[in-house]
C-alpha cells in the first residue's frame, strides 16, 4: 500500500531487518531510499537481532500507535551458564558456571513460571527513558537505573534442548514483552528473530539494499566509537 506524494511515500514497508543494524539505522536507510522524512516505526529491535521492523511513512505515522500495540512472536537461542553484561550474547561475560543437566521436562517446567501475565522487570539495557535519558546510556556511564516491573502477557513459550548447553525458543507474547528478560540466571540471548505475526503477516518483506554489506560497516563504525558495544534498545 503506497502513494506518491510530494514528500515522499506514504504507506507501511514490512522489511526484514538484518543484523548488526540498530531500528535507527534501518529508519535513515529508508528515509534516504524514499525520500521520505517522516518515517516510524512500531517496535525497537535490538542490533543483533534480525526479522520483522514495520515502518510507518508519510501520513501512514498516524498508524504507529495503533500498530505499536499488536502482539509480537519471536524466535531464538539462549547459552546456558554464561552471565553477560546485557543479557545477550553483546555484552561483556561476568559469570560462567556448569551447565545443570537439562531435559525437555525440567525446561518445560521452569518456562512454566514465564508463561501468561506476568510483571516483568526490563533489563537495564533498554531503550525505556528515565527523566529524559535512555537506560541503556544511564547503565553504560556506569548507574544503575532502576526500572519499574510492568505487566505483560507471554501467550505462548515452547523451548527445546538445541544441544550442549544451547536452548532454542519460540515466543508470542503482548507488546512490550522483553525477551532477554524470559529467563533466570546465567543464560544470555545469543539470537533472536522477530517473526511475522497476526495482522503483520506478509507474504514477502522488503530487504534493504546493501543490507548485510552496510550493516557491517554500522558495526564497525559503532565498535570504533565506543570498545566493548553493548546492544541498546528492546527484546
Amino acid at each position: 500500500m503506497s502513494k506518491r506524494s510530494d514528500s515522499g511515500l506514504d504507506g507501511i514497508l514490512l522489511i526484514d531487518k538484518p543484523a548488526g543494524w540498530t531500528s535507527h539505522d534501518v529508519v535513515a536507510k529508508a528515509r534516504r531510499i524514499t525520500g521520505q522524512r517522516r518515517i516510524g516505526h512500531t517496535g525497537t529491535l535490538d542490533p543483533m537481532a534480525t526479522g520483522l521492523l514495520v515502518l510507518c511513512l508519510g501520513q501512514a505515522t498516524r498508524l504507529v500507535e495503533y500498530l505499536t500495540g499488536h502482539d509480537k512472536r519471536y524466535t531464538g537461542t539462549i547459552a546456558l551458564g554464561r552471565t553477560t553484561t546485557t543479557d545477550d550474547a553483546e555484552g561483556e561475560t561476568v559469570e560462567e558456571s556448569a551447565v545443570p543437566r537439562m531435559d525437555e521436562g525440567i525446561l518445560d517446567d521452569h518456562l512454566e513460571a514465564f508463561r501468561g501475565p506476568i510483571l516483568q522487570k526490563p533489563p537495564v539495557f533498554s531503550a525505556l527513558k528515565i527523566a529524559g535519558r535512555r537506560a541503556y546510556d544511564l547503565a553504560r556511564s556506569g548507574e544503575a537505573p532502576e526500572l519499574a516491573a510492568r505487566r505483560v502477557t507471554v501467550h505462548g513459550l515452547d523451548a527445546a534442548i538445541a544441544g550442549p548447553g544451547t536452548v532454542t525458543i519460540d515466543v508470542s507474547c503482548s507488546s512490550g514483552t522483553y525477551i532477554r528478560s524470559l529467563r533466570a540466571g546465567p543464560r544470555p540471548i545469543t539470537g533472536m528473530r522477530r517473526t511475522p505475526f497476526g495482522p503483520a503477516a506478509p507474504p514477502s518483506w522488503t530487504v534493504l539494499p546493501g543490507g548485510r554489506r552496510d550493516a557491517r560497516k554500522a558495526g564497525s563504525r559503532r565498535r570504533g566509537r565506543r570498545a566493548g558495544r553493548v546492544a541498546p534498545p528492546n527484546g
